[in-house]
C-alpha cells in the first residue's frame, strides 16, 4: 500500500469533523469503537492512560503532559486532534525519530501504514466506522504495541461518546468548559459540562479540574460525588515555573498539566521535580500564540471558542501593547463568529477575513463584518493567499480563528517567505 492509496483508503470514511454544523447527537454512539477494539484485543486495556476533555486548551495540557512524562524517562504516547499538516501528527511517541513533519516523533509514513494494514482485517468487519474512530483505534493498538508507559488521550468532541472514552483513565483532567458545538453538545454550559464529565466514570481514577465558571463547576462536582471522587482544583501556577508556551491561558494548562503529574505520583508513578520543570520549558505545541515569521511578525494562534478569543485579545495586549494589528480572521460555520469578531475586534486596527480550504470554512456577509468590526477597515478574501498578500511589513499580523487556518497558514509561512 503505498502513501496515496493510505489516504485514500481513510477517506472512505465519514469524516465528521469536515461537516460538524450538519450533525445531529445520534449521529456519535461508542458501538462501533467498542466493537472495533474487542476485535483487535482491546488494547486499550493494557495502556495507562491519561485522558483530557474541555473547550480549551485539552491539546496545551496533553502535551505539557506528556513532555513532563518524558523527561521523567516513561515512553510516551500522544494522540491529539485535529492536526495541522498532516494526519500523522496525530499519533506521537515522544523521542522517536520518525518523521520530517511539524513533530519528529510522529508516527512514520512506514508504521502508520503498516498498522493500519494490521488494523484492517476489523476495520472491515464493522459497517459505517467513521475516521476519527479508525484514527482512534490505530492510536492505541499502536501504543499497545510498542509497549508504552503512557498514553496521553485528548478527546475529540465532547467525551461521554468520543471514540476515545472506551478505556479507563488513571486520571482524568477537565480543562476550562465554553459554549461550544452546541447543535450537537447542548445549548447551555451545563448541558455541555455533562457531556464533557462522562470521562470521569469510576471510583479508581484521579480526577484534575481546570478553573470553570460555576455553572460547569457544579455539574463536575456532581459528576465526582456519584464515584465519591474528590477532585484536585487547579491553581495559579506558581511564579518560579518557566514555561515555553506563550500567554497567561498557558500557564493555567501547565498547571493543569503538573496536578495530573502530582496524581500520578499518589499512584505511586515516580516523576521528579526537575522533570516537571525541564517538561514545561520543552514543551512544543505549535499553532498555539506561535510567532513563525518576524519582519512582519506573524503570530498563529488556533483560538475558536469566544473565551478563547478574549484570552488571545488580552494576551495580544500584554505582549504587544501600543502596536498596530492586523487581524487575519477565519472561521468554521459552526462557531459563534459575532462572539469571536467582537472578542478580537478591541486589538484589530484593520481586519482581513478570510476562508480556509475546508468545508466548514464560513462565510461573513458584508453587513455581519459591518456590525462586528464597527469602523475598522475591513476586507474579505476568497482564499488564504489572497489574505496574506494584504500583509506589509507596519503590522503586527495575528492569524486566527480556526486551527484549519492556521494550517494552512502556517504551510505557507514556513514554505514561503510572505
Amino acid at each position: 500500500m503505498s502513501t496515496l492509496p493510505v489516504r485514500e483508503y481513510l477517506n472512505f470514511f465519514i469524516n465528521n469533523e469536515k461537516y460538524l454544523n450538519q450533525l445531529k447527537p445520534s449521529a456519535f454512539t461508542l458501538d462501533n469503537i467498542k466493537k472495533l477494539l474487542k476485535l483487535l484485543g482491546d488494547p486499550q486495556d493494557r495502556l495507562n492512560i491519561i485522558h483530557v476533555a474541555g473547550s480549551k486548551g485539552k491539546g496545551s495540557t496533553c502535551a505539557f503532559t506528556a513532555q513532563i512524562l518524558y523527561e521523567a524517562g516513561y515512553k510516551v504516547g500522544l494522540y491529539t486532534s485535529p492536526h495541522l499538516e498532516d494526519v500523522t501528527e496525530r499519533i506521537r511517541i515522544l523521542g522517536e525519530t520518525n518523521s520530517k513533519g511539524i513533530f519528529v516523533d510522529a508516527i512514520s509514513e512506514k508504521k502508520f501504514q503498516k498498522t493500519l494494514e494490521a488494523i484492517k482485517p476489523a476495520i472491515e468487519k464493522i459497517r459505517q466506522v467513521t475516521y476519527f474512530e479508525v484514527l482512534t483505534a490505530l492510536a492505541v493498538f499502536y501504543f499497545a504495541q510498542e509497549k508504552i508507559d503512557f498514553a496521553v488521550l485528548e478527546t475529540g468532541l465532547g467525551g461521554r461518546l468520543d471514540a476515545t472514552n472506551v478505556g479507563l483513565s488513571k486520571v482524568c483532567a477537565i480543562t476550562p468548559i465554553g459554549l461550544e458545538h452546541t447543535a450537537i453538545l447542548g445549548n447551555t454550559l451545563a448541558k455541555i459540562a455533562v457531556e464533557k464529565t462522562v470521562i470521569i466514570k469510576d471510583a479508581r481514577q484521579k480526577v484534575v479540574v481546570a478553573p470553570q465558571v460555576s455553572e460547569v463547576q457544579k455539574v463536575i462536582e456532581e459528576r465526582c460525588r456519584k464515584f465519591n471522587i474528590q477532585p484536585v482544583l487547579v491553581e495559579s501556577l506558581d511564579k518560579h515555573f518557566k514555561i515555553s508556551l506563550l500567554g497567561q491561558h498557558q500557564r493555567v494548562n501547565a498547571a493543569t498539566a503538573i496536578e495530573i503529574i502530582k496524581c500520578l505520583r499518589q499512584l505511586n508513578f515516580t516523576v521528579s521535580d526537575k522533570a516537571i520543570q525541564e517538561g514545561l520549558q520543552k514543551t512544543y505545541w505549535p499553532g498555539r500564540f506561535e510567532i513563525v515569521q518576524k519582519e512582519p511578525t506573524i503570530i498563529l494562534d488556533s483560538a475558536h471558542t469566544p473565551e478563547s478569543a478574549r484570552v488571545l485579545a488580552d494576551t495580544m495586549q500584554e505582549m504587544f501593547p501600543d502596536k498596530k494589528v492586523l487581524l487575519i480572521l477565519g472561521i468554521a460555520d459552526d462557531k459563534d463568529k459575532q462572539a469571536i469578531g467582537r472578542a478580537l475586534n478591541k486589538i484589530a486596527d484593520k481586519v482581513v477575513v478570510t476562508r480556509f480550504d475546508h468545508p466548514r470554512a464560513s462565510y461573513f456577509k458584508s453587513e455581519e463584518l459591518k456590525d462586528i468590526f464597527l469602523n475598522k477597515e475591513c476586507v474579505q478574501t476568497d482564499n488564504v493567499r489572497e489574505a496574506l498578500d494584504l500583509v506589509t511589513q507596519e503590522e503586527i499580523v495575528l492569524v486566527t480563528g480556526s486551527i484549519f487556518l492556521i494550517g494552512e497558514v502556517r504551510r505557507l509561512c514556513i514554505n514561503t517567505r510572505v
